[in-house]
């Protein structure tokens, strides 16, 4: 009845799991939301794919696609970084109906600000082309794109496009097209965080220059003024995402984007360790680029502690999953399962027969993985 989250240690430890899941179910039966290897103050854009698998899970849990309970693949260090608040996710996408008012114009600025890029044609997740009054829009809602075909401002009809033939399948009342970007930023955020911007960059220059470090003051200043022009005219450019705690009057984590859920903690000890060091790392960048002039004090606000980690995570019913355990400790609902590895049979299926037949006269109920489908097939003809 519940979402199911496991924490990983580290991506080593995620990839494995990724890759017994796709065996056990399948790729599209759980979600990954992966660590953005990009830090805020890096004057780089996210990694598209990285940005794509995060706002994914995050529109799967804001829009609750359907009543399906989801099972999400995560790390600490992917869900340090702080978010837009989740009714500011969900009130800022789009709806559109059928016999509406749809103006162009109007639908352009909005969808750059939800983070979708104009194209020719649309080809994937994230895209929209306009061409005439025809609107092509491929959200992550849906596996195909949507055209949108508007009678002068009204909208027509909107049908599903298949995307080899480039025609329109079923139609539609209405869509909604929701943040394909993890951060949501509109003309009303820009003017919210201007001033404050520009105000916490003159504190800044200012202390740098009654230190005598004239050479990084230069330096600040010169890049308060790219920054501030960017983002008057742009909102979005390399850098952007380090100004989040300007943006919105209050943030949020990944924490919050969940309802009651159930989190499997895979090798706890290990996970604390790796989150304890990664937040370390925040906190000595930050430090290091503080004393250099290229970060604010508030640039640390980008990301929850390790305390608020830890507080989070155990808001919700935890499972440690734990092969280091000791075996003289006794622990509350502790449940121990006893592992051995088969000895290899190396194609002998008739070996792999007798090794079956030993395990089910004593009474195992068995469950056999296969990593590929000729493996199946061969299988089931033996």
């Amino acid at each position: 009845e519940k979402d199911i989250i496991f924490f990983l240690p580290d991506n080593y430890y995620l990839q494995q799991m990724q890759e017994d899941l796709i065996r056990l179910i399948g790729k599209d039966n759980f979600l990954v939301f992966p660590e953005e290897e990009i830090l805020p103050h890096e004057q780089l854009m996210p990694d598209l794919t990285t940005m794509s698998e995060r706002t994914k899970v995050l529109t799967e849990l804001v829009f609750s696609l359907n009543q399906k309970k989801k099972i999400i693949l995560t790390t600490p260090a992917a869900v340090f970084k702080k978010l837009p608040p989740k009714d500011i996710y969900k009130n800022s996408s789009i709806n559109i109906k059928t016999g509406t008012e749809l103006v162009i114009p109007e639908l352009r600025q909005k969808l750059f600000s939800l983070g979708y890029k104009r194209e020719e044609m649309v080809e994937a997740p994230g895209q929209y082309s306009i061409r005439g009054g025809i609107i092509d829009i491929f959200t992550l809602l849906d596996e195909q794109p949507f055209r949108i075909e508007l009678f002068g401002d009204e909208v027509d009809s909107i049908r599903k496009i298949d995307l080899t033939a480039q025609r329109s399948k079923l139609q539609v009342d209405q869509i909604t097209v929701p943040p394909f970007a993890n951060i949501v930023i509109d003309q009303d955020v820009v003017e919210r965080a201007y001033p404050s911007l520009e105000n916490t960059y003159s504190k800044a220059i200012s202390k740098l220059a009654e230190n005598n470090q004239q050479e990084e003051a230069a330096y600040l200043r010169e890049k308060a003024k790219k920054m501030l022009e960017d983002l008057k005219e742009k909102h979005r450019f390399p850098g952007f995402e380090q100004f989040l705690p300007f943006y919105y009057e209050k943030t949020a984590n990944f924490f919050d984007y969940l309802e009651e859920s159930i989190i499997f903690a895979v090798r706890p000890k290990k996970m604390e360790q790796l989150t304890h060091d990664h937040y370390q790392e925040i906190v000595e960048t930050h430090t290091r680029l503080l004393e250099q002039g290229m970060v604010f004090p508030e640039y640390l606000d980008n990301f929850i502690s390790e305390s608020e980690f830890k507080r989070e995570i155990t808001k919700n019913r935890v499972v440690d999953i734990n092969s280091e355990f000791e075996h003289n400790k006794v622990i509350e609902n502790d449940i121990h399962f006893n592992t051995s590895s088969l000895e290899p049979f190396h194609g002998q299926l008739e070996l792999f027969s007798e090794k079956l037949m030993e395990l089910l006269k004593k009474k195992y109920q068995i469950a056999i993985t296969l990593n590929s489908a000729s493996k199946k097939r061969r299988l089931k003809m033996f």
